[in-house]
């Protein structure tokens, strides 16, 4: 059977015993007695605490000390571990939006100690935001030579719902990582933000048709087959290769592990569809 204390210490001023504001639990595991901190003040914390700790001896679940000392650093670190692991294309994106975002507000803070108070006292702040800061960094050019580029900062009315949700998706899935890896034993409720970022509009022939205008002949292909397909030009467009484009069927196939959702897409091939723009290397 478990308890909850405050435990007295000596004021070394006056030599008087005092009582400690932080409640502590003491529960017991195989015969040996735990003690721990709740790092709070309140008492309905310290039961809610030990009830969590008698549950998981309940369990059979492990409980260490490390639990309480499991830090947002150590977190962070797991999850951009798993992303890479998983060769995740936007593992340079999540590293960035923890750097940028997530640290300056939950660095130094232990994950059990992260509720949703504090998740939500994290959106207030991004909401509140009035700036958006691109850091300098260095360019490499072609022949060797690196460009330092400046700071850039833009004036912003607050970070949008989406940019924030991206972010809080972080969040939880670290405590998901730690929650797998009984580095913790729960992870709280992070609730995210409604968007409304429904695309409106389509963009017409003649629109294309004035961009076009302003392209260099090199680039003009490549935009005109992304209008047609309405493929992602970076990651689907200019990766293309000759062994995509099956002209006998008639066909443009894109590989499983090239798309955003990783499942294969296949585009007929009409009198409009362009071939492929070709690049130096000869794919497409």
């Amino acid at each position: 059977m478990g308890e909850i204390r405050q435990p007295t210490y000596k004021d070394l001023k006056t030599g008087n015993r005092k009582t400690s504001a932080i409640w502590w639990i003491r529960y017991y595991r195989n015969g040996r007695r735990y003690c721990e901190s709740s790092h709070s003040t309140k008492k309905s914390d310290a039961i809610a605490l030990l009830k969590q700790r008698e549950g998981a001896i309940a369990n059979g679940e492990p409980i260490t000390s490390k639990i309480s000392r499991f830090m947002f650093a150590e977190a962070a670190s797991d999850l951009l571990t798993e992303y890479r692991i998983n060769g995740r294309r936007s593992t340079d994106e999540a590293a960035r939006r923890i750097r940028k975002h997530l640290e300056p507000f939950f660095g130094g803070r232990r994950m059990s100690s992260i509720n949703v108070a504090d998740v939500r006292n994290y959106v207030a702040e991004r909401q509140a935001a009035t700036e958006i800061v691109k850091q300098a960094y260095d360019m490499k050019r072609p022949d060797g030579t690196v460009r330092r580029i400046r700071e850039h900062r833009r004036p912003i009315t607050g970070a949008s719902n989406a940019e924030i949700n991206r972010e809080l998706t972080l969040l939880k899935r670290m405590f998901t990582l730690a929650v797998q890896a009984r580095k913790l034993l729960y992870k709280p409720h992070i609730p995210l933000l409604e968007e409304r970022n429904t695309r409106k509009g389509f963009f017409e022939q003649h629109q294309l048709a004035s961009v076009l205008s302003h392209l260099p002949a090199s680039l003009r292909p490549a935009i005109t087959f992304a209008f047609i397909t309405g493929w992602r030009i970076p990651s689907e467009v200019l990766k293309l290769e000759w062994r995509q484009v099956d002209f006998a069927a008639g066909e443009i196939r894109l590989d499983p592990e090239t798309t955003k959702n990783r499942d294969g897409r296949v585009f007929p091939m009409t009198m409009g569809t362009p071939n492929p723009p070709r690049s130096a290397t000869g794919s497409r």
